[in-house]
């Protein structure tokens, strides 16, 4: 899975709505308060530079990390929220959201 398909499903995945821009991975919104990355405590303009040990140039990036993860499992995201990088473990719980209800 690449490009858009690979958008979708980590924005599904973490409750976000990430950047249109290809060279970056960014949150653009958050859609699900309750979701993963919310409840991880990822914010709105977060850049996420890292999952796991892989470096994120783009989504698809991300995807491939994501797309391992199951219920219950973690995943630490290296995110830059403004001049701070830190690193937020995201859990994925057995009942992910996948839409934008809150």
């Amino acid at each position: 899975v690449q490009g858009y398909a690979a958008r979708q499903a980590v924005e599904s995945r973490l409750g976000v709505r990430l950047s249109d821009d290809p060279e970056i991975v960014r949150v653009d919104r958050i859609l699900h308060k309750h979701g993963p990355a919310a409840a991880a405590g990822i914010a709105e303009g977060d850049l996420l530079v890292r999952a796991g040990e892989r470096d994120l140039a783009a989504v698809d990036d991300l995807y491939d990390v994501l797309d391992g993860a199951t219920a219950g499992s973690t995943v630490d995201l290296v995110v830059v929220r403004g001049s701070e990088e830190r690193t937020i473990t995201v859990t994925f719980p057995a009942d992910e959201p996948v839409s934008d209800a809150s």
